[in-house]
Parts: C-alpha cells; structure tokens; sequence
C-alpha cells in the first residue's frame, strides 16, 4: 500500500522549468522545435500578455493616485470644517489636493506632472545672465 516515502516537513518541492520555445533550427535539451506559424503565435500572444501586464500596472498607479487624491480631499474637507485651523494649513491641504489631482491625471495619461516653478525660473535666470554679458567687440 505505501506508495513511496512521504515528505513531511522539508521545503515544498521546486516546480520544475518549462521547456524552452526555440526555433526549428535548433533544439536545445529540454527544447522541443516549432514551425514558423507556431512561433509567430506565440510572439503575438507573449505581446499581447507584455501589453496587458502594463496596462495592469497603469490601472494600480491610478487606483494608487486616486487613494491618494481622497485622502488629500478629505484632508482639505476636516480642515475646512475646523475653526481653528491655520490659513497655512488650509492652504497646504488645498497645494496637496492640487498635487494629488495632478498626480491622477499623469497616472491616466502615462505622463510625468508638469513642473511648473523651474519653467518659470528659467527664463528670468537667462534674462539675467544676459543683462550681465559684457558687450560683444563686434558692436559700433
């Protein structure tokens, strides 16, 4: 009746590797050959599970994001209703919605949030550095 020697106890047993997806030309050991139509099927469909994986990782940072954008919200909400509070803190609530709101649509879009403050900056620095120059020789 017994089977074999049971394992109880010891670390789970390791899966084992699939077998390699090679080419007609060459079989490795462990590999088995495919046509070129097989291959090409299994290229479109490692595509397909590559572009649903990302599209996976999009929806969790927007799920993410708006976590964060409803914590921010309500945040400005308790700090509206309190009497007490600060205009510095009600105003930092309010950059901090602002920021979450900002963070939910790059998550949606896929693009980074625009920095506003260093465009800004830089303008003014170069119109500075400008004024500074001393005249070119070439000028009458």
């Amino acid at each position: 009746m017994n089977a074999g020697p049971r394992r109880r106890g010891g670390p789970p047993r390791r899966p084992q590797s699939p077998p390699k997806i090679t080419g007609p030309a060459t079989v490795p050991e462990g590999g088995f050959p495919l046509d070129d139509a097989t291959r090409s099927e299994l290229v479109k469909f490692n595509t397909y599970r590559i572009a649903q994986k990302a599209l996976e990782e999009v929806d969790r940072a927007v799920a993410k994001a708006e976590a964060a954008k409803d914590q921010a919200a309500a945040a400005v909400r308790k700090l509206a209703d309190d009497a007490n509070a600060s205009k510095e803190d009600k105003a930092a609530a309010e950059q901090a919605y602002k920021d979450a709101l900002a963070a939910v649509e790059a998550a949606r879009t896929g693009k980074a949030p625009a920095e506003d403050a260093p465009a800004e900056d830089a303008p003014a620095e170069e119109a500075a550095v400008a004024e500074d120059a001393p005249p070119a020789e070439d000028a009458p």
